[in-house]
């Protein structure tokens, strides 16, 4: 795990080696549950079959300029009968006694299951302590790949590699929806502006995002389709991001180091992307991961040869995403 700072161009504050969490294994996802606590779910090698925890928790203490203190706690529990493959907070809101802190979150494995894990502690200096992990009565029939939670709904969308999103009601504690759509579902991301609308990512070779309004039912919620075009099925490794001004959306490419842009008030959107961007790096790689800085003109990617690009950039108001 390596920690940086968005200052200096994210100079590299330390790295917490392997050791400190396994040491044959990788980080296969990992989210913010609270404030200063990373959760993330753990990936190895199959011949490893050691009876290791399914989910740490990273705890965040005093940062320093060229220091980072990191507390890992291992939560011993394991619902999941194979290996978790994606993980999201879920805000539950603050129950028990006052001063008491609560944080939840939900898992997808490689067993078909989405498990919903509460916690509480007294005070930040001390390790969570589980409160329950609920099995969700959700169907899928393939490995659940992405977890996104609506908080203004009170609703939770997952999907998998069955092709599946589901709606699942967190007050009435059932699904409430289920759609087919096109190919496997690699993510889901809730518009930062609307909170009706979702972007889900598929594996496909061409349109991989889709525009989806929830207030419309079944497949005529897909308000707009859109993507790039690849020779194979887009990987799960390969994840988008969505601006917060709402209308710019960025992924990598799986095939060259390059980035791609769209912008989805343009109506010639879905014939490919408005622009895209040679990324640094000594030779051809994919690019992994796309993430917008939140609150600055700044885009961060990261390629399949461990190459971090920093990119700023300038937007003209009232003008379709072009260059940079």
């Amino acid at each position: 795990m390596r920690f940086s700072t968005t200052e200096h161009r994210f100079s590299l504050i330390t790295n917490i080696g392997p050791e400190r969490f396994y040491k044959n294994g990788w980080i296969e996802e990992l989210c913010w549950v609270t404030p200063t606590t990373l959760a993330m779910c753990t990936g190895r090698p199959k011949q490893d079959s050691s009876g290791d925890a399914s989910v740490l928790l990273t705890h965040i203490g005093k940062v320093k300029r060229d220091d980072v203190e990191v507390r890992v706690q291992t939560l011993e529990e394991k619902p999941h009968q194979k290996e978790i493959v994606a993980i999201a907070p879920v805000q539950l809101g603050q129950t028990g006694n006052v001063g008491v802190e609560r944080t939840s979150f939900v898992t997808g494995g490689a067993d078909h299951l989405v498990c919903l894990w509460d916690m509480i502690r007294d005070s930040p200096q001390e390790d969570f302590a589980l409160a329950d992990v609920n099995k969700l009565q959700i169907s899928h029939t393939n490995s659940v790949q992405a977890l996104c939670y609506d908080a203004y709904h009170e609703r939770l969308y997952t999907g998998g590699a069955d092709s599946k999103l589901f709606t699942y009601d967190m007050l009435s504690q059932k699904s409430i929806g289920e759609l087919k759509i096109g190919n496997r579902i690699n993510h889901i991301m809730k518009s930062p502006k609307d909170p009706n609308l979702m972007l889900i990512s598929q594996a496909q070779t061409s349109d991989q995002f889709a525009i989806y309004d929830q207030r419309t039912p079944g497949l005529r919620g897909i308000q707009l389709s859109f993507g790039f075009s690849e020779t194979e099925n887009v990987s799960r490794y390969i994840k988008p991001d969505w601006h917060q001004s709402g209308y710019m959306v960025v992924c990598g490419s799986q095939s060259e180091s390059k980035v791609h842009f769209w912008d989805i008030r343009y109506s010639g959107v879905q014939r490919g992307p408005c622009f895209s961007l040679l990324t640094q790096g000594s030779g051809p790689s994919r690019i992994l991961r796309t993430l917008f800085v939140p609150n600055r003109n700044t885009l961060v990617s990261v390629s399949s040869t461990r190459t971090m690009t920093w990119t700023d950039f300038t937007v003209q108001p009232n003008s379709k995403i072009s260059s940079i």
